[in-house]
Protein backbone atom coordinates (compact mmCIF):
# COMPACT_ATOMS: atom_id res chain seq x y z
CA UNK A 1 0.00 0.00 0.00
CA UNK A 2 1.39 3.28 -1.21
CA UNK A 3 1.99 5.73 1.88
CA UNK A 4 0.61 9.20 2.64
CA UNK A 5 2.92 12.23 0.39
CA UNK A 6 2.78 14.03 3.79
CA UNK A 7 4.06 11.47 5.80
CA UNK A 8 7.02 10.66 3.11
CA UNK A 9 7.90 14.20 3.44
CA UNK A 10 8.30 14.17 6.95
CA UNK A 11 10.64 11.50 6.65
CA UNK A 12 13.31 13.13 4.45
CA UNK A 13 15.70 13.96 6.07
CA UNK A 14 16.03 17.94 5.43
CA UNK A 15 17.18 20.72 7.74
CA UNK A 16 14.91 23.90 8.18
CA UNK A 17 18.15 25.55 6.32
CA UNK A 18 18.23 22.86 3.10
CA UNK A 19 13.92 23.70 2.82
CA UNK A 20 14.69 27.61 2.77
CA UNK A 21 17.51 27.29 -0.23
CA UNK A 22 15.68 24.73 -1.90
CA UNK A 23 12.97 27.79 -1.72
CA UNK A 24 15.46 30.41 -2.82
CA UNK A 25 16.55 28.42 -6.10
CA UNK A 26 13.21 28.29 -7.39
CA UNK A 27 12.51 31.72 -7.99
CA UNK A 28 16.29 32.32 -9.11
CA UNK A 29 15.51 29.64 -11.66
CA UNK A 30 12.03 31.55 -12.44
CA UNK A 31 13.74 35.38 -12.57
CA UNK A 32 16.67 33.64 -14.60
CA UNK A 33 14.07 32.47 -17.72
CA UNK A 34 12.49 35.51 -17.57
CA UNK A 35 15.30 37.59 -17.52
CA UNK A 36 16.48 35.72 -20.90
CA UNK A 37 13.32 36.33 -22.39
CA UNK A 38 13.23 40.25 -22.03
CA UNK A 39 17.32 40.48 -23.24
CA UNK A 40 16.13 39.53 -26.87
CA UNK A 41 12.12 40.78 -26.95
CA UNK A 42 10.58 44.13 -26.48
CA UNK A 43 8.41 44.62 -23.60
CA UNK A 44 6.37 46.99 -21.14
CA UNK A 45 6.94 47.92 -17.70
CA UNK A 46 4.27 48.62 -14.85
CA UNK A 47 6.12 50.28 -12.00
CA UNK A 48 5.09 51.66 -8.44
CA UNK A 49 6.52 51.73 -5.29
CA UNK A 50 5.33 51.88 -1.25
CA UNK A 51 5.95 51.39 1.83
CA UNK A 52 6.33 48.51 3.69
CA UNK A 53 5.63 47.50 7.59
CA UNK A 54 9.19 47.44 8.54
CA UNK A 55 9.12 51.08 6.85
CA UNK A 56 11.81 50.02 3.86
CA UNK A 57 10.63 51.16 0.06
CA UNK A 58 10.00 48.41 -1.59
CA UNK A 59 9.97 49.72 -5.57
CA UNK A 60 7.96 46.62 -7.44
CA UNK A 61 7.87 46.41 -11.23
CA UNK A 62 5.63 43.85 -13.82
CA UNK A 63 6.54 43.42 -17.46
CA UNK A 64 4.10 42.59 -20.43
CA UNK A 65 5.42 40.47 -23.56
CA UNK A 66 5.27 38.14 -26.24
CA UNK A 67 6.88 34.95 -24.93
CA UNK A 68 8.20 31.82 -27.91
CA UNK A 69 4.31 30.95 -28.89
CA UNK A 70 3.20 34.84 -29.80
CA UNK A 71 1.36 34.71 -26.42
CA UNK A 72 0.95 38.04 -24.08
CA UNK A 73 2.54 37.23 -20.84
CA UNK A 74 2.09 39.09 -17.21
CA UNK A 75 4.96 38.23 -15.27
CA UNK A 76 6.95 40.50 -11.78
CA UNK A 77 10.35 41.23 -12.59
CA UNK A 78 11.35 42.73 -9.48
CA UNK A 79 10.82 43.96 -6.18
CA UNK A 80 13.66 46.00 -4.95
CA UNK A 81 14.16 47.83 -1.80
CA UNK A 82 15.18 51.67 -2.23
CA UNK A 83 18.28 52.35 -0.26
CA UNK A 84 17.48 55.68 0.60
CA UNK A 85 14.66 58.14 -1.09
CA UNK A 86 12.16 57.71 -3.59
CA UNK A 87 13.02 60.67 -5.91
CA UNK A 88 12.44 60.20 -9.36
CA UNK A 89 16.14 59.74 -9.90
CA UNK A 90 16.77 57.20 -7.30
CA UNK A 91 14.23 54.79 -9.23
CA UNK A 92 15.37 55.33 -12.18
CA UNK A 93 18.99 54.33 -10.92
CA UNK A 94 17.75 51.27 -9.30
CA UNK A 95 15.71 50.27 -12.37
CA UNK A 96 18.75 51.14 -14.86
CA UNK A 97 21.22 49.14 -12.53
CA UNK A 98 18.59 45.81 -12.33
CA UNK A 99 18.53 46.11 -15.71
CA UNK A 100 22.77 46.76 -16.41
CA UNK A 101 23.07 43.93 -13.75
CA UNK A 102 21.11 41.07 -15.93
CA UNK A 103 22.32 42.50 -19.45
CA UNK A 104 18.33 43.54 -20.54
CA UNK A 105 19.13 46.77 -22.74
CA UNK A 106 16.81 49.43 -21.22
CA UNK A 107 15.54 50.21 -25.09
CA UNK A 108 13.84 46.98 -25.14
CA UNK A 109 11.43 48.85 -22.58
CA UNK A 110 8.45 50.48 -25.33
CA UNK A 111 6.13 51.79 -22.27
CA UNK A 112 5.77 52.11 -19.28
CA UNK A 113 2.45 52.63 -16.86
CA UNK A 114 2.32 54.23 -13.32
CA UNK A 115 0.06 56.03 -10.84
CA UNK A 116 1.06 59.40 -11.91
CA UNK A 117 2.74 60.21 -8.58
CA UNK A 118 5.53 62.99 -8.88
CA UNK A 119 8.36 61.11 -8.35
CA UNK A 120 7.29 59.03 -11.13
CA UNK A 121 6.12 61.64 -13.56
CA UNK A 122 7.58 64.94 -12.66
CA UNK A 123 8.65 66.83 -16.03
CA UNK A 124 12.09 67.22 -15.17
CA UNK A 125 13.56 64.95 -12.30
CA UNK A 126 10.36 62.07 -12.76
CA UNK A 127 11.32 58.58 -13.09
CA UNK A 128 9.86 58.58 -16.85
CA UNK A 129 11.79 61.96 -17.36
CA UNK A 130 15.12 59.92 -16.89
CA UNK A 131 13.74 56.96 -19.41
CA UNK A 132 12.76 59.21 -22.10
CA UNK A 133 16.53 60.60 -21.61
CA UNK A 134 17.86 56.84 -22.25
CA UNK A 135 14.62 55.83 -24.54
CA UNK A 136 13.24 58.59 -26.15
CA UNK A 137 10.32 56.68 -27.81
CA UNK A 138 9.05 54.90 -24.63
CA UNK A 139 5.40 55.45 -24.15
CA UNK A 140 4.03 56.66 -21.07
CA UNK A 141 0.85 55.45 -19.36
CA UNK A 142 -0.53 57.14 -16.45
CA UNK A 143 -2.94 53.96 -14.65
CA UNK A 144 -5.87 54.72 -16.23
CA UNK A 145 -7.44 53.30 -12.87
CA UNK A 146 -5.85 56.09 -10.66
CA UNK A 147 -7.02 58.69 -13.15
CA UNK A 148 -10.47 57.63 -13.27
CA UNK A 149 -10.84 58.01 -9.41
CA UNK A 150 -9.09 61.73 -9.72
CA UNK A 151 -12.31 62.74 -11.79
CA UNK A 152 -14.76 60.94 -9.80
CA UNK A 153 -13.33 63.63 -6.80
CA UNK A 154 -14.28 66.64 -8.89
CA UNK A 155 -17.18 67.89 -6.71
CA UNK A 156 -18.66 71.81 -6.74
CA UNK A 157 -18.78 73.69 -3.66
CA UNK A 158 -22.01 72.89 -2.27
CA UNK A 159 -21.77 69.26 -3.52
CA UNK A 160 -18.45 68.57 -1.50
CA UNK A 161 -19.98 70.28 1.51
CA UNK A 162 -22.67 67.82 1.60
CA UNK A 163 -20.30 64.94 1.08
CA UNK A 164 -18.60 65.99 3.85
CA UNK A 165 -21.42 66.35 6.47
CA UNK A 166 -22.41 62.66 5.37
CA UNK A 167 -18.71 61.52 6.19
CA UNK A 168 -19.03 63.49 9.39
CA UNK A 169 -22.35 61.59 10.32
CA UNK A 170 -20.54 58.42 9.01
CA UNK A 171 -17.30 58.82 11.54
CA UNK A 172 -19.70 59.98 14.25
CA UNK A 173 -21.09 56.58 14.56
CA UNK A 174 -18.19 54.36 13.42
CA UNK A 175 -15.65 55.72 15.71
CA UNK A 176 -17.70 55.28 18.28
CA UNK A 177 -17.99 51.61 19.96
CA UNK A 178 -21.24 52.54 21.74
CA UNK A 179 -22.59 54.71 19.15
CA UNK A 180 -21.82 51.56 16.79
CA UNK A 181 -23.40 48.92 19.08
CA UNK A 182 -26.17 51.07 19.59
CA UNK A 183 -27.03 52.00 15.93
CA UNK A 184 -26.57 48.08 14.81
CA UNK A 185 -29.50 47.61 17.18
CA UNK A 186 -31.35 50.24 16.02
CA UNK A 187 -30.86 48.48 12.09
CA UNK A 188 -32.35 45.35 13.59
CA UNK A 189 -35.57 46.91 15.26
CA UNK A 190 -35.68 48.49 11.70
CA UNK A 191 -35.56 45.11 9.97
CA UNK A 192 -32.71 46.59 8.08
CA UNK A 193 -30.83 45.16 4.83
CA UNK A 194 -27.66 46.36 6.54
CA UNK A 195 -26.82 46.84 10.11
CA UNK A 196 -23.56 49.10 10.01
CA UNK A 197 -22.41 51.63 7.86
CA UNK A 198 -19.14 51.97 5.84
CA UNK A 199 -16.10 54.15 6.89
CA UNK A 200 -14.82 56.34 3.32
CA UNK A 201 -11.23 56.41 3.04
CA UNK A 202 -9.11 58.12 0.52
CA UNK A 203 -6.62 55.06 0.36
CA UNK A 204 -9.04 52.54 -0.76
CA UNK A 205 -10.63 53.29 -4.63
CA UNK A 206 -13.65 52.20 -4.50
CA UNK A 207 -14.70 53.14 -0.87
CA UNK A 208 -16.44 56.27 -1.34
CA UNK A 209 -18.90 54.46 -3.80
CA UNK A 210 -19.87 51.78 -0.89
CA UNK A 211 -19.48 53.82 1.51
CA UNK A 212 -22.46 56.06 0.18
CA UNK A 213 -24.94 53.42 -1.36
CA UNK A 214 -24.55 52.08 2.45
CA UNK A 215 -25.84 55.22 3.65
CA UNK A 216 -28.58 55.89 1.66
CA UNK A 217 -29.80 52.46 2.31
CA UNK A 218 -29.70 53.07 5.88
CA UNK A 219 -30.95 56.99 5.82
CA UNK A 220 -34.14 56.81 7.96
CA UNK A 221 -32.20 54.83 10.63
CA UNK A 222 -29.81 57.14 10.47
CA UNK A 223 -32.03 60.21 11.18
CA UNK A 224 -33.76 58.30 13.65
CA UNK A 225 -30.44 57.30 15.74
CA UNK A 226 -29.29 61.25 16.05
CA UNK A 227 -32.41 62.77 16.87
CA UNK A 228 -33.14 59.96 19.68
CA UNK A 229 -29.28 61.07 20.72
CA UNK A 230 -29.86 65.12 20.44
CA UNK A 231 -27.76 65.65 17.61
CA UNK A 232 -30.10 68.45 16.36
CA UNK A 233 -27.80 69.95 14.52
CA UNK A 234 -26.57 67.37 12.52
CA UNK A 235 -29.74 65.87 12.15
CA UNK A 236 -31.16 69.13 10.50
CA UNK A 237 -27.87 69.14 8.02
CA UNK A 238 -28.56 65.98 7.19
CA UNK A 239 -31.68 66.76 6.33
CA UNK A 240 -30.62 69.44 4.41
CA UNK A 241 -28.48 67.52 1.90
CA UNK A 242 -31.08 64.19 1.59
CA UNK A 243 -31.25 64.95 -1.90
CA UNK A 244 -27.60 65.30 -2.41
CA UNK A 245 -26.73 62.43 -0.75
CA UNK A 246 -29.32 60.37 -3.01
CA UNK A 247 -27.86 61.96 -6.01
CA UNK A 248 -23.98 61.30 -5.31
CA UNK A 249 -24.77 57.66 -4.51
CA UNK A 250 -25.72 57.44 -7.80
CA UNK A 251 -22.91 59.00 -9.11
CA UNK A 252 -20.18 57.28 -7.44
CA UNK A 253 -22.20 53.60 -8.10
CA UNK A 254 -21.01 54.30 -11.49
CA UNK A 255 -17.77 55.28 -11.12
CA UNK A 256 -17.60 52.25 -8.70
CA UNK A 257 -19.09 50.12 -10.85
CA UNK A 258 -16.75 51.32 -14.23
CA UNK A 259 -13.38 51.29 -11.88
CA UNK A 260 -13.91 47.96 -11.31
CA UNK A 261 -13.64 47.72 -15.24
CA UNK A 262 -10.78 49.11 -15.46
CA UNK A 263 -8.67 46.56 -12.79
CA UNK A 264 -7.58 43.39 -13.17
CA UNK A 265 -4.93 41.38 -15.14
CA UNK A 266 -4.36 41.17 -18.96
CA UNK A 267 -6.16 44.79 -19.75
CA UNK A 268 -5.31 46.26 -22.89
CA UNK A 269 -5.16 49.93 -23.98
CA UNK A 270 -8.10 48.82 -27.05
CA UNK A 271 -9.84 47.36 -23.95
CA UNK A 272 -9.81 50.19 -21.53
CA UNK A 273 -10.45 53.10 -24.33
CA UNK A 274 -13.67 51.20 -25.21
CA UNK A 275 -14.76 51.39 -21.07
CA UNK A 276 -13.56 55.05 -21.04
CA UNK A 277 -15.59 56.06 -24.00
CA UNK A 278 -18.23 54.10 -23.37
CA UNK A 279 -18.51 55.92 -19.67
CA UNK A 280 -18.38 59.41 -21.62
CA UNK A 281 -21.12 58.76 -23.64
CA UNK A 282 -23.20 57.50 -20.47
CA UNK A 283 -22.92 60.88 -18.35
CA UNK A 284 -23.78 62.61 -21.81
CA UNK A 285 -26.81 60.66 -21.30
CA UNK A 286 -27.42 61.27 -17.55
CA UNK A 287 -27.19 64.68 -18.21
CA UNK A 288 -29.61 64.93 -21.15
CA UNK A 289 -32.23 62.46 -18.95
CA UNK A 290 -31.52 64.68 -15.94
CA UNK A 291 -32.84 68.08 -17.64
CA UNK A 292 -35.86 66.12 -18.70
CA UNK A 293 -36.60 64.79 -14.24
CA UNK A 294 -36.52 61.67 -16.06
CA UNK A 295 -34.44 59.39 -12.99
CA UNK A 296 -34.64 55.83 -14.73
CA UNK A 297 -30.94 56.18 -14.61
CA UNK A 298 -30.67 57.23 -11.03
CA UNK A 299 -32.67 54.58 -9.04
CA UNK A 300 -31.71 56.27 -5.43
CA UNK A 301 -32.78 59.90 -6.98
CA UNK A 302 -35.87 58.22 -8.77
CA UNK A 303 -37.08 56.95 -5.03
CA UNK A 304 -37.62 61.10 -3.66
CA UNK A 305 -38.24 62.17 -6.94
CA UNK A 306 -41.32 64.25 -5.64
CA UNK A 307 -38.63 66.53 -3.53
CA UNK A 308 -36.12 66.82 -6.02
CA UNK A 309 -36.45 70.52 -7.00
CA UNK A 310 -35.26 72.49 -9.74
CA UNK A 311 -32.74 74.03 -8.36
CA UNK A 312 -31.19 70.62 -7.59
CA UNK A 313 -31.41 69.43 -10.75
CA UNK A 314 -29.57 72.86 -11.90
CA UNK A 315 -26.80 72.04 -9.66
CA UNK A 316 -26.85 68.12 -10.66
CA UNK A 317 -26.79 68.32 -14.36
CA UNK A 318 -24.41 71.20 -13.88
CA UNK A 319 -21.57 68.57 -12.29
CA UNK A 320 -22.60 65.99 -14.95
CA UNK A 321 -21.99 68.77 -17.38
CA UNK A 322 -18.26 69.67 -16.35
CA UNK A 323 -17.02 66.25 -15.22
CA UNK A 324 -14.57 65.58 -17.98
CA UNK A 325 -12.30 62.95 -17.80
CA UNK A 326 -8.55 63.64 -18.25
CA UNK A 327 -7.72 60.70 -20.25
CA UNK A 328 -6.55 62.00 -23.63
CA UNK A 329 -3.79 59.42 -24.04
CA UNK A 330 -6.27 56.82 -24.22
CA UNK A 331 -9.29 58.69 -25.50
CA UNK A 332 -6.90 59.59 -28.83
CA UNK A 333 -5.10 56.14 -29.80
CA UNK A 334 -5.53 55.54 -33.09
CA UNK A 335 -7.57 52.39 -32.72
CA UNK A 336 -8.50 51.23 -36.79
CA UNK A 337 -11.36 49.11 -36.71
CA UNK A 338 -9.93 45.99 -38.64
CA UNK A 339 -8.01 46.12 -34.77
CA UNK A 340 -11.06 44.61 -33.40
CA UNK A 341 -12.19 42.88 -36.36
CA UNK A 342 -10.54 42.54 -39.59
CA UNK A 343 -13.65 40.27 -40.72
CA UNK A 344 -15.56 42.94 -41.46
CA UNK A 345 -13.97 46.09 -41.45
CA UNK A 346 -13.46 48.36 -44.66
CA UNK A 347 -10.70 47.45 -46.10
CA UNK A 348 -9.93 50.82 -48.11
CA UNK A 349 -10.20 52.30 -44.45
CA UNK A 350 -6.82 50.83 -43.43
CA UNK A 351 -3.24 51.55 -44.25
CA UNK A 352 -2.31 50.79 -47.10
CA UNK A 353 0.69 48.43 -46.11
CA UNK A 354 -2.15 46.79 -44.38
CA UNK A 355 -4.52 46.28 -46.96
CA UNK A 356 -3.37 43.03 -48.50
CA UNK A 357 -2.91 40.92 -45.57
CA UNK A 358 -6.32 42.20 -44.27
CA UNK A 359 -7.82 40.33 -47.79
CA UNK A 360 -5.62 37.69 -46.99
CA UNK A 361 -6.73 37.22 -43.64
CA UNK A 362 -10.53 37.50 -44.46
CA UNK A 363 -9.76 33.75 -46.18
CA UNK A 364 -8.26 32.45 -43.13
CA UNK A 365 -10.86 29.76 -41.89
CA UNK A 366 -8.46 29.09 -38.59
CA UNK A 367 -8.15 32.79 -38.01
CA UNK A 368 -11.33 33.13 -38.32
CA UNK A 369 -12.39 29.94 -35.87
CA UNK A 370 -9.58 31.79 -33.38
CA UNK A 371 -11.88 35.30 -33.68
CA UNK A 372 -15.11 33.63 -33.08
CA UNK A 373 -13.68 31.77 -30.05
CA UNK A 374 -12.00 34.48 -28.36
CA UNK A 375 -12.17 38.09 -29.82
CA UNK A 376 -9.46 40.11 -31.39
CA UNK A 377 -7.04 39.40 -28.60
CA UNK A 378 -7.05 35.48 -29.03
CA UNK A 379 -6.44 36.27 -32.83
CA UNK A 380 -3.38 38.72 -32.83
CA UNK A 381 -1.70 36.60 -30.30
CA UNK A 382 -2.10 33.47 -33.29
CA UNK A 383 1.45 32.01 -33.68
CA UNK A 384 1.65 32.44 -37.21
CA UNK A 385 0.50 36.05 -36.96
CA UNK A 386 3.98 37.88 -37.26
CA UNK A 387 4.96 35.17 -39.94
CA UNK A 388 1.66 35.65 -42.36
CA UNK A 389 0.62 38.98 -41.28
CA UNK A 390 3.69 40.98 -40.08
CA UNK A 391 2.54 44.04 -41.23
CA UNK A 392 -1.04 44.08 -39.45
CA UNK A 393 0.97 42.57 -36.06
CA UNK A 394 3.56 45.30 -36.12
CA UNK A 395 0.66 47.65 -35.96
CA UNK A 396 -1.26 46.38 -33.40
CA UNK A 397 2.13 45.41 -30.70
CA UNK A 398 1.52 48.89 -30.06
CA UNK A 399 -1.71 48.38 -28.77
CA UNK A 400 -1.68 44.96 -26.96
CA UNK A 401 1.72 45.44 -24.80
CA UNK A 402 1.30 48.51 -23.33
CA UNK A 403 -0.35 48.27 -19.79
CA UNK A 404 -3.25 50.50 -19.18
CA UNK A 405 -3.15 50.58 -15.78
CA UNK A 406 -0.76 49.38 -12.89
CA UNK A 407 -3.22 47.28 -10.87
CA UNK A 408 -0.57 44.32 -10.82
CA UNK A 409 1.99 46.10 -8.79
CA UNK A 410 -0.79 47.21 -6.49
CA UNK A 411 -2.03 43.68 -6.37
CA UNK A 412 1.75 42.63 -5.15
CA UNK A 413 1.62 45.38 -2.19
CA UNK A 414 -1.21 43.74 -0.84
CA UNK A 415 0.80 39.88 -1.63
CA UNK A 416 3.09 41.49 0.51
CA UNK A 417 1.20 42.77 3.48
CA UNK A 418 -0.26 39.18 3.18
CA UNK A 419 3.13 37.21 3.52
CA UNK A 420 4.73 40.07 6.20
CA UNK A 421 2.34 39.18 9.23
CA UNK A 422 2.77 40.79 12.85
CA UNK A 423 4.91 37.51 12.91
CA UNK A 424 7.24 37.76 9.99
CA UNK A 425 7.59 41.41 9.98
CA UNK A 426 11.22 41.81 9.81
CA UNK A 427 11.39 39.65 6.55
CA UNK A 428 13.83 40.87 3.93
CA UNK A 429 11.05 41.11 1.36
CA UNK A 430 13.18 41.71 -1.44
CA UNK A 431 16.22 39.09 -0.77
CA UNK A 432 13.59 35.88 0.11
CA UNK A 433 11.98 34.16 -2.63
CA UNK A 434 8.34 33.80 -0.94
CA UNK A 435 7.22 36.83 -2.83
CA UNK A 436 8.30 35.95 -5.93
CA UNK A 437 6.87 32.32 -6.00
CA UNK A 438 3.79 33.79 -4.74
CA UNK A 439 2.97 35.97 -7.68
CA UNK A 440 4.47 34.41 -10.66
CA UNK A 441 3.20 32.41 -13.24
CA UNK A 442 6.38 30.72 -14.27
CA UNK A 443 6.64 27.66 -13.47
CA UNK A 444 9.90 26.44 -11.87
CA UNK A 445 12.90 24.26 -14.01
CA UNK A 446 12.22 21.41 -11.14
CA UNK A 447 14.74 18.53 -13.70
CA UNK A 448 17.19 20.89 -13.93
CA UNK A 449 17.08 22.14 -9.84
CA UNK A 450 17.64 18.58 -9.60
CA UNK A 451 20.45 17.93 -11.50
CA UNK A 452 22.08 20.46 -9.58
CA UNK A 453 22.06 18.97 -6.74
CA UNK A 454 24.60 15.54 -6.10
CA UNK A 455 21.92 12.48 -4.38
CA UNK A 456 23.49 11.75 -1.09
CA UNK A 457 23.46 8.64 0.22
CA UNK A 458 22.54 6.85 3.66
CA UNK A 459 24.97 7.59 6.32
Amino acid sequence: MHQDIPEILKMLPLSDSTVKRRIEEMPVNVEKNLISILQNSSFSMQLDESTTADNNALLMGYVHYFDENNTLREEMLFAINLITDRRGLSIFNTVKSYFTKNNIPLNNIVACATDGAPSMVGRYRGFVAYLKEEVPNVLYIHCVVHRQHLVGKYLSTSLHSSLTIIIRAINKIKSNAKNDRMFRQLCQDNNEDFIMLLLHTEVRWLSKGTSLARFVALYDSVIQFFESNNETNLCQQLKTVKNDAFYLANIFKRFHDVNLQLQGANKTLIGCQSIVSLFIDKLELLHYNLLKREFHQFPELSSIKDDVTPEDIDRFSSHLNELKLDMDDILKLKVYDWMKNPFTANIEEADTTCQEELLEIRYDEESKHKFDSGGYENLWQSKKMPVLYPNMRKMIFSLLIPFPNSYLVESGFSAVNHIMTKERNCLNISERGDLHLFLTKIEPDIQYLVSQHQPQGSH
